[in-house]
């Protein structure tokens, strides 16, 4: 932390901005600014335990006062209404940190967004997860008392009984508690607030669609129009190397911190609400696509959520019949985006591809006879099925083992036919594959024997036309998705095992009559031993 304030320090004399006539004017005759802050808004405006004032919004009017020469008072108030009625009486001149709202338009002017936050949802452990907000609907929700987010709310989802609560504590408390089933506000403080007080069993739950990346501006009284323009052209004086270290001071411990649009990615997402997207509608556990009800499954179907949630875009499928119309599609500009490709070449010439959500093993796998097979070189003469996709793994086994017979087949599921009619001895694929297909097809007795020195690494392709914005979004989001998310939507389709529902309830009934009997006896012998 203290070389981060020592950079933080170098950068601030580098620049001077140029001021007007009239803005020289109005900082003479204007010497010292009241600012309003919010004394509990961790990470990003608060008050520490020492009365310093903390977080990205003190690092901003430190910048402001060295580039312009404002010298800014800090006001505390007992809640963040009354600051807001403070600003609408003139008896402060601005408010450090605030969201724009049409209501605080009628009596403020807001600078340019400084930093963006995704707003989720906090709940028990032990609760079900509120993936929706619809799925609060009829239950009662902690909320910050005067913030934005209960007039969007009562505007989306009339439904939720909103309590408001004075401190973010006080929210998660209620939740903790079993008064109520979420507490709804921004990461950064929220998690925070968790990570410095005893609530156990209290976790991050889901994010807010629809405000993945609300922005914090500062709010001006509203005859105070050029101090806007002061501040505005400080904001503008800044590298965006240099924004990104106020950044990465205040959120490098939070995965937050990798959602923290810039500007330009902020003006990126509001033009581009809506992406279409298409996929290998036979290509399952990653991605599938069922003709009846008309829906899109899959790992890759997981992620594409929870890349929505985060950006705020609507991705709409368009239907392909195959793998090869899926690309066709890509490549004829009718869609801007594939949710599983491997390949980085694949698609090089009208696509670019994001970095991996997930890295899963190669491994060689076949019947459990008993053998012992330590490395590839053990199945020397043997032959092994592959699919063609898998050209990076083909050439390989080319190369290094060329006394290996390679059997290239189209589909996943050929693999396990041609092991079954022992046209190959063993196949090689990556493991998620291997799981979703051994399981759901009912085969015992095969087993992976080696892993390769090489992963599948899933992707998402990206049209070029999105530029490198787009996809700086799209690594962005990946890199805010955590281990269990990721995990979770893995083993939702890994350990998915389709079954005839007659053979499940006698599994059912043959495990409640031996339980029955084990019962029986313990309690003979209890007496018995009465």
């Amino acid at each position: 932390m203290k070389i981060i304030n020592l950079l933080l320090a170098l950068f601030l004399t580098l620049y001077a901005v140029e001021l007007s006539e009239e803005e020289k004017i109005f900082i003479k005759n204007h010497p010292e600014i009241k600012v309003g802050i919010d004394v509990k808004w961790h990470t990003l405006d608060a008050i520490d335990k020492n009365g310093e004032h903390v977080g990205i919004a003190s690092d901003y009017l430190k910048i402001i006062t060295k580039e312009s020469g404002i010298k800014f008072k800090l006001v505390t108030l007992s809640s963040f209404d009354n600051t807001l009625d403070a600003i609408k009486e003139k008896k402060i001149d601005m408010i450090s940190g605030v969201v724009k709202t049409d209501a605080r338009s009628k009596y403020l002017v807001f600078t340019t967004p400084y930093i963006s936050i995704p707003y989720y949802s906090f709940s028990r452990k032990d609760d079900p997860r509120y993936f929706k907000m619809s799925d609060l609907n009829g239950k009662k929700v902690t909320i910050l008392k005067g913030f934005m987010i209960s007039d969007w709310i009562k505007e989306n989802y009339p439904a939720i009984r909103v309590v408001e609560t004075l401190t973010i504590y006080d929210g998660l408390q209620m939740v903790y508690r079993n008064k109520a089933s979420a507490f709804i506000n921004d990461y950064p403080s929220t998690q925070y607030v968790l990570e410095n007080t005893f609530l156990p069993n209290m976790g991050v739950n889901a994010p807010i669609t629809n405000l993945s990346h609300v922005q914090i501006q500062m709010g001006i009284r509203d005859d105070y129009v050029v101090l806007k323009k002061i501040i505005d052209k400080v904001n503008a004086s800044l590298s965006e190397n240099n924004v990104e270290r106020l950044r990465k001071k205040w959120f490098s411990d939070s995965k937050m911190s990798m959602l923290n649009f810039s500007n330009k990615e902020l003006n990126w997402l509001d033009e581009h609400k809506e992406i279409k997207f298409t996929v290998d509608p036979m290509w399952l556990p990653f991605e599938g696509y069922d003709e009846k009800t008309m829906q899109f499954f899959g790992i890759s179907n997981e992620i594409l959520r929870m890349l929505s949630d985060r950006t705020g875009i609507d991705l709409k499928l368009v239907v392909s019949n195959s793998w090869s119309d899926a690309k066709q599609k890509m490549k004829n500009a009718e869609v801007q985006l594939l949710p599983v490709v491997s390949s980085k070449t694949l698609l090089s010439e009208y696509a670019n591809l994001s970095k991996p959500y997930l890295c899963i093993p190669y491994v060689l796998y076949g019947y459990g006879s008993g053998e012992n097979i330590e490395s590839l070189r053990s199945i020397k003469n043997k032959k092994v099925a592959i699919t063609d996709d898998s050209a990076v793994v083909i050439k390989y086994l080319k190369k290094s083992y060329p006394d290996i017979e390679v059997l290239v087949v189209d589909k996943r599921e050929d693999l396990i036919k041609k092991l079954i009619s022992h046209e190959a001895d063993y196949f090689i694929t990556d493991s998620a594959s291997a799981s979703y297909i051994i399981s759901n097809n009912n085969i015992n007795n095969i087993i992976g024997f080696v892993k390769l020195d090489m992963d599948y690494e899933p992707r998402i392709a990206l049209s070029k036309s999105l530029g490198d914005t787009g996809l700086a979004i799209i690594n962005k989001t990946i890199d805010s998705f955590s281990e269990d998310e990721v995990q979770s939507a893995y083993n939702k389709w890994i350990f998915v095992k389709t079954s005839d529902s007659e053979d499940d309830n006698r599994v059912l009934y043959i495990a409640l009559l031996i339980f029955s009997l084990i019962l029986a006896v313990l309690f003979v012998r209890f007496k018995l031993l009465k």
